[in-house]
């Protein structure tokens, strides 16, 4: 399978239909995720704009075993648990640097659909590593270039976060 910035522009409409599709299914709630552009950029630059504490969610493809990370703001996590536990989705940012139980739990479930997700439209993976700091993850090296996708979170027609990916710039995966 061909990787780089034409392969993610064919398939992130289809990523992020079925994204805002069974999110929307799983919290009973319109979720709808908006892209930005493909970016061509470095993993440190890509890590350096994120938020220290964070959800860092490392996948490995199948069977060629390259990695690619998807990071989910915190306001997303605490918005989504609020939501499954019967709330409006409308928690503010908390001061603190780990995650609740309830809020790991739903973390849990957020990256089993996200790896399905991923499985039916990317490729085969399955999540190797999950953290919640930013720059404690070292996938690749900071001078390696990748391509990156921001997107915007929306519940229920509000801004709740930004979900960010990263894929390394190669020829195959």
């Amino acid at each position: 399978m061909i990787f780089g910035k034409l392969f993610l522009e064919r398939v992130n409409n289809n990523f992020v239909r079925h994204v805002s599709d069974r999110f929307s299914e799983m919290l009973q709630a319109n979720i709808e995720l908006v892209p930005g552009e493909i970016k061509t950029d470095t993993f440190g630059d890509f890590i350096r704009k994120l938020p220290y504490f964070t959800s860092m969610n490392v996948f490995e493809t199948k069977p060629t075993q390259r990695y690619f990370v998807l990071e989910i703001n915190p306001q997303v996590v605490f918005s989504f648990t609020d939501r499954m536990l019967g709330g409006q989705g409308s928690l503010s940012m908390k001061e603190r640097q780990t995650f609740a139980l309830s809020e790991q739990l739903v973390l849990k479930k957020t990256m089993e659909k996200f790896k399905g997700i991923y499985c039916e439209v990317f490729f085969e993976c399955q999540l190797v590593r999950q953290e919640s700091q930013s720059r404690v993850i070292h996938t690749f090296l900071a001078t390696d270039p990748i391509f990156s996708v921001d997107y915007q979170c929306y519940l229920n027609e509000k801004l709740v976060g930004g979900v960010h990916s990263c894929f390394p710039q190669t020829e195959t995966i």
